[in-house]
């Protein structure tokens, strides 16, 4: 899956960030079934939908991602909790996807909710 093919994927929330952990896009079915709208979001750190107790290891995952440019995470189901605007929790399957535009990076996810 590419970040093109995410970006038309309207039937799974989908998150897209750049280097920095900030939200670049979401599409509507993200808005409906985590509670934030695109004013919410964007431009906001993807840390508002990973419960606190993952925020770590998600800032230490990222940054050795973005240095070392070898993934560990990335074309691979992943079960993990994700937080919607409301604070409530629910168990997803995250596939993490990651393309390199110049010298930047972007990444997609889809969140499928258990």
């Amino acid at each position: 899956m590419t970040i093109a093919q995410m970006r038309e994927n309207q039937d799974v929330p989908v998150v897209i960030i750049d280097k920095n952990g900030d939200i670049t896009y979401i599409n509507n079915k993200f808005i409906e079934v985590f509670g934030f709208t695109h004013s919410d979001a964007i431009g906001q750190p993807v840390l508002i939908i990973i419960p606190n107790e993952l925020h770590d290891a998600h800032n230490m995952g990222l940054s050795r991602f973005i240095y070392t440019e070898k993934p560990t995470l990335l074309h691979k189901p992943l079960n993990l909790k994700a937080k919607k605007k409301n604070g409530d929790e629910f168990d997803a399957e995250h596939f993490i996807v990651a393309e390199k535009k110049g010298n930047d990076w972007e990444i997609g996810a889809t969140i499928k909710p258990l």
